[in-house]
């Protein structure tokens, strides 16, 4: 029997809408098992996400938690 297979979220953390539409763009292809979660705060996602496994954070380096306080994997977005 197949293991079901946890969906990747992305966690981005951006001022600019521009991040999110570009992500959503490439993230809509058909059987994307990819969920992409938006907000401007590391304290809004952390509670829920924090030590959730198949999760990785995306980042402007304005919005990057504090050192110490994200153990996700985490991508900083640069211009």
């Amino acid at each position: 029997m197949p293991t079901p297979v946890e969906p990747l979220r992305l966690l981005l953390l951006a001022h600019e809408p521009f991040w999110y539409a570009l992500l959503r763009d490439c993230l809509t292809a058909p059987g994307s098992n990819v969920i992409l979660l938006h907000g401007e705060n590391w304290d809004a996602f952390s509670a829920g996400y924090a030590n959730e496994r198949s999760t990785v954070l995306l980042t402007t380096p304005d919005l990057q938690p504090r050192t110490g306080t994200c153990l996700l994997p985490t991508v900083v977005l640069l211009e």
